[in-house]
């Protein structure tokens, strides 16, 4: 048999998922909870929907798509702290941002990754932490080196993208 697989990264685009980042990040907004308020430093590589069909498409039809791995992103990596400001100036609503100073991120990625320490935590709260790991490791970011080596995509940008994104909310 013939196989492909395409890794994504964060998808995004109209019909987003419920309860998705897209979905959440709004309500979260508009709540002025903390988890939006938080200048997140992790990065997260992104990819408009329509992209990922353009891709999907094109690796069916060629020998390239042939038993292959690759992973796709637009080669935009904007970090969570931006992705959220981005997302409230499209909602209009006002984001009050907590600046967390980089000692207190150090702390966190020290705690998260202190050997032995996850053992006796309760399981949600590894999850949690692992999660909150992702956010500010760069946990999310793809390289596509591969795959933009075969084609020469050109990916919508997220200053195009995002708004689409929310364009049916409004």
């Amino acid at each position: 048999f013939v196989w492909v697989i395409l890794r994504l990264p964060t998808v995004y685009g109209p019909y987003y998922r419920p309860g998705g980042m897209f979905d959440v990040i709004p309500k979260s907004l508009r709540k002025n909870s903390l988890s939006t308020r938080l200048s997140w430093p992790g990065r997260l590589s992104v990819v408009y929907v329509q992209d990922v069909v353009k891709v999907l498409t094109l690796l069916s039809k060629t020998k390239f798509g042939i038993n292959e791995i690759y992973h796709i992103d637009s080669g935009e990596n904007p970090t969570f702290d931006e992705m959220i400001t981005d997302i409230a100036r499209i909602i209009g609503v006002k984001r009050r941002k907590i600046q967390v100073p980089k000692l207190f991120w150090s702390l966190v990625r020290f705690i998260v990754w202190f050997p032995g320490l996850s053992n006796i935590m309760p399981f949600k709260l590894k999850v949690a932490l692992w999660r909150i790991s992702l956010i500010i490791n760069d946990g999310f970011v793809f390289d596509s080196s591969k795959l933009n080596r075969v084609f020469h995509v050109k990916y919508t940008k997220l200053e195009k993208g995002l708004p689409a994104t929310y364009k049916r909310d409004s």
